[in-house]
């Protein structure tokens, strides 16, 4: 089986379990956004069955489903490649923030972004900035709404980024870039 499929649905359950419990504690019928790129799509390898699924809303609606609670509204604005700076200034992604009063937004950003990682597009500054731009805009929204960062696994381990050695453009391992 393919461990980086096996540590994608682990890294999956493990988040989606703390927002199930969560949702849980709601009486009507919860309204979760989820703003992201291809990880939040599922795309490539064997993530095309989360793709096929629904992506990664699709996953947790049938989870939520499953466990007995009431029917979520799942609404997805993804993109592939992209990360909080294109979402912050997209006016469909705002648009659709400020389409209704959600329960729960979860963000999820560029996987290289929040990390040590030099690349001349991504910084850990940018994400700082631009997702707390997202966070202000869902807030003023809905004042009550809870912000979830949702963490992106990490690359194979035969993936370019995972040289055994941690540097400005390299992670020493799979654990690292997590």
């Amino acid at each position: 089986m393919n461990l980086r499929f096996c540590k994608s649905w682990k890294i999956l359950h493990l988040g989606l379990a703390w927002l199930l419990w969560g949702v849980g504690e709601l009486a009507a019928q919860p309204k979760i956004l989820f703003i992201g790129n291809s990880f939040t799509l599922g795309s490539a390898d064997a993530a095309d069955r989360a793709a096929a699924s629904g992506g990664v809303p699709g996953i947790f609606d049938r989870l939520v489903q499953a466990g007995g609670h009431a029917n979520p509204t799942t609404v997805m604005r993804a993109v592939g490649g992209t990360d909080f700076q294109f979402h912050s200034g997209d006016a469909t992604t705002r648009n659709t923030i400020a389409s209704q009063p959600w329960d729960y937004v979860v963000l999820q950003n560029y996987s290289i972004e929040p990390t040590h990682l030099v690349d001349g597009s991504h910084s850990l500054a940018d994400h700082y900035t631009y997702g707390a731009d997202l966070y202000r805009r869902v807030l003023a929204n809905n004042p009550v709404t809870q912000v979830i960062l949702y963490e992106t696994w990490s690359r194979a381990e035969a993936h370019a980024l995972i040289s055994g050695v941690s540097s400005s453009s390299s992670f020493a391992s799979t654990a690292e870039f997590q």
